[in-house]
């Protein structure tokens, strides 16, 4: 007879493979480090480009499973819920990333939260949505949804990008302290408002299906589960491998950087990237199920909480370690930002999507990643 502890290991690696792969790569990567002729870790000599590729791809797929164990509880806590908890999981992968490269990555480059930040959000708006309003437009020719949620994410971001990237450009040196600090509290008291709205009086701003309290979206969740606290501490675990694993990979990133002569601001797209790859998975469900209301929602609010959260822990982190981080955006990338948000908000302002707003944001994203090479 097996024992129950035998019995829950059992299901465990049966069901949730993807952490044992995770504790594995753990495993090989701290093995290489005590190893003396291959190096300290992350320098792994000639497989160095294998082992970034190997930590990367172990990070996708648990990155993967954090959305997977969000969307049962999205399931179970209804909507709006649901989606609060996809990005909350979403945006902590993101939050633990750009914090660990930032404070054990070698260069430790003050513009590389700045760098990721931006990235995140030009990802989620011009690449994600983009994509979703090319795809859904090509398929269903026009895609509606109620145009309130996507205002209220619009209106939101635009406030916190003039707030934390945009006025910091002529913030004078002797007063970015304060700024800084001024710019946490600001950020925690909006991002709590509109999470008390969202959940609240103005739910049904960001549903479809019936106007008020509907449960738009709903289609793209999993069938309900009956063990919501076993998927709680799941995505705590999963949690805790990314941000184990992010550490390994972000000096691996930089040697590839480094040997390759690529820019610095590669490490922040691969950040982004990594965060975003999740949650544009569920997007694009959401997409080929002619649920637009579950886009806009995942993406904008995607968006909007790497400004509302990022940015706050990155200062208070960086204050905690002093650490000297640079949140004011360069003069291209304010650019980008600026446009991506005023072609957004025409984009969405009707409650109808078409495929041609999407190659207009795609447009973006391209400017983006040429600027990479500036």
């Amino acid at each position: 007879m097996m024992s129950a502890s035998s019995i829950v290991l059992k299901n465990l690696f049966q069901h949730e493979k993807t952490l044992f792969a995770g504790f594995l790569c753990l495993a090989l990567a701290y093995f290489l480090e005590i190893t003396p002729y291959i190096g300290p870790i992350g320098h792994y000599g000639g497989i160095t480009e294998v082992m970034f590729f190997v930590i990367g791809g172990v990070i996708l797929l648990v990155a993967v499973k954090v959305v997977e164990q969000a969307e049962y509880l999205a399931t179970h806590f209804g909507e709006p819920l649901g989606t609060l908890v996809l990005i909350l999981s979403a945006s902590a992968i993101e939050v633990i990333m750009i914090v660990t490269i930032m404070l054990h990555g070698p260069t430790q480059e003050p513009t590389l939260a700045r760098d990721s930040i931006f990235a995140g959000v030009i990802l989620s708006i011009n690449a994600v949505l983009g994509i979703a309003l090319l795809i859904g437009g090509m398929k269903f020719k026009e895609q509606e949804f109620n145009s309130k949620s996507a205002y209220s994410y619009i209106t939101k971001l635009g406030a916190m990008c003039a707030l934390g990237v945009f006025i910091p450009i002529v913030v004078p040196l002797k007063l970015m302290g304060p700024y800084k600090i001024f710019v946490i509290l600001i950020f925690l008291v909006l991002y709590g408002f509109f999470l008390f709205f969202q959940v609240g009086s103005y739910s049904y701003f960001f549903s479809y299906a019936t106007g008020k309290g509907g449960d738009a979206g709903s289609e793209g969740h999993h069938a309900q589960d009956t063990r919501p606290a076993f998927r709680m501490v799941m995505l705590i675990l999963y949690l805790i491998v990314i941000g184990l694993l992010v550490e390994l990979l972000s000096i691996a990133v930089d040697d590839s950087i480094c040997y390759y002569g690529l820019p610095n601001t590669t490490a922040a797209l691969i950040v982004a990237l990594i965060s975003k790859i999740p949650e544009s998975l569920v997007v694009l469900r959401a997409t080929m199920k002619n649920d637009m209301q579950l886009v806009i929602n995942v993406a904008l609010s995607s968006a909007l909480s790497t400004m509302a959260l990022t940015i706050p822990a990155v200062l208070i982190v960086a204050r905690i370690c002093k650490v000297d981080v640079v949140i004011a955006l360069s003069s291209v990338q304010a650019l980008i930002l600026a446009s991506t948000i005023i072609l957004a908000s025409m984009n969405v302002a009707t409650g109808k999507t078409n495929a041609y707003g999407g190659t207009i944001q795609l447009s973006l994203f391209f400017a983006y990643l040429f600027t990479l090479f500036f």
